[in-house]
């Protein structure tokens, strides 16, 4: 198990090529939270009447409790099409 450092992850595999990488849930939520304040929207996560930004970086935290059986049925919106809004907040 291991944080989210790219070098670390390729490494790992690098060495051992048969050994399933794991990361860790807590780095998950560090790096998450760090895009909400690296994007500004710090206040937006912790407006109490508009609650949109804090429960839309929760579920992405829950995605990795989704099985990975289950993976392919999930429609998720491409944010980097040419339907995304402008009037989204950018936040990955």
């Amino acid at each position: 198990m291991t944080d989210f450092e790219k070098a670390i992850i390729n490494a790992c595999q690098g060495v051992y090529p048969d050994v399933s990488v794991s990361c860790c849930f807590f780095h998950l939520g560090q790096s998450v939270n760090r895009h909400v304040q690296q994007e500004d929207l710090q206040i937006a996560y912790n407006d109490p009447v508009d609650r949109s930004i804090n429960v839309f970086t929760h579920m992405i935290l829950s995605l990795a409790y989704v099985p990975v059986a289950h993976t392919p049925s999930l429609h998720l919106p491409q944010t980097r099409s040419s339907s995304y809004s402008s009037t989204n907040p950018p936040l990955l």
